[in-house]
């Protein structure tokens, strides 16, 4: 804790006094107070901070936390209307993220303790952002973990079937439902903004899902090709493509590493595939 880590593992409490979801004081072997936690009695993860010292933690403090978050948002002048508002452990929020798609907001509770907050929450949101709508996409494996329902649901105002998102140039028709993620894979705009400084001549968009860097990319890329195993993905990326006139950007469903062996046949070019592991959580 002293060193900054935010989480304590089941096999570091030697005793708990507290039902599944609670906010908990964590105490140290010198019977000294280190901070606050929210308790988990399924999850390895037993305990993840939300404050150091003896201070009191309660809604004031989540409330203070997201304003912050949102604050901080709005300074970074992101151009774009889907982003991340709140990062969960990154900002002082563990297990919790929120994702806006313009006039919608994702929220997700990936703990015991977070989600029983999650009504609380909404009503924060609710007045902090005015959104039309909030859907609870709390349907990630990592929940079973914590002994928690899988599911989604819209627990604000009105959610369509799809919403438009807009990433710099490009707009996108997004299903917040059933998108991977929250919809949209966020953590990639940089990457995509990097990228397009760098496009030239034939783009392969392997791994495209809704066709995110296909789409940023098309525009400097006169032969451009998309390639996802998903009929849905593949349909999306099509109608993206008219929608942001790069007609000329094919999108295929197809099996990547197949495919690149096929294309490594045909052409006698070798072709890398990375993929970016993430580590477990849990």
């Amino acid at each position: 804790l002293r060193s900054g880590h935010p989480w304590i593992y089941r096999a570091d409490v030697m005793e708990a006094d507290a039902a599944g979801g609670e906010i908990v004081a964590v105490v140290g072997p010198r019977n000294r107070t280190l901070g606050h936690a929210l308790f988990s009695d399924e999850s390895q993860i037993t305990l993840r901070m939300l404050s150091l010292g003896e201070g009191e933690v309660g809604l004031a403090l989540i409330r203070v936390r997201l304003e912050r978050a949102i604050a901080f948002r709005l300074t970074l002048g992101i151009d774009a209307s889907a982003y991340r508002l709140v990062h969960a452990e990154g900002d002082l929020l563990p297990s919790l993220v929120v994702d806006r798609y313009g006039d919608y907001l994702v929220v997700q509770t990936l703990s015991q303790g977070m989600d029983r907050l999650l009504p609380d929450i909404v009503s924060m949101l609710a007045e902090l952002m005015t959104p039309t709508g909030i859907l609870a996409r709390n349907d990630p494996k990592v929940r079973a973990l914590e002994g928690l329902e899988q599911k989604v649901e819209v627990v604000f105002g009105t959610v369509p079937a799809s919403v438009t998102a807009r990433e710099g140039p490009v707009e996108f028709d997004v299903d917040l439902r059933k998108g991977q993620k929250t919809g949209l894979f966020l953590d990639q705009r940089e990457n995509r903004e990097a990228a397009a400084r760098y496009a030239r001549g034939r783009l392969l968009d392997c791994f495209s899902y809704n066709g995110g860097f296909g789409l940023r990319l098309a525009r400097h890329c006169p032969h451009a090709e998309a390639i996802d195993i998903s009929a849905d993905a593949v349909a999306r990326i099509r109608a993206n493509a008219d929608r942001n006139g790069v007609p000329h950007l094919v999108a295929r469903e197809a099996n990547v590493f197949d495919e690149l062996r096929r294309l490594a046949r045909i052409e006698g070019r070798h072709y890398l595939v990375g993929k970016l592991r993430k580590s477990r959580r849990k």
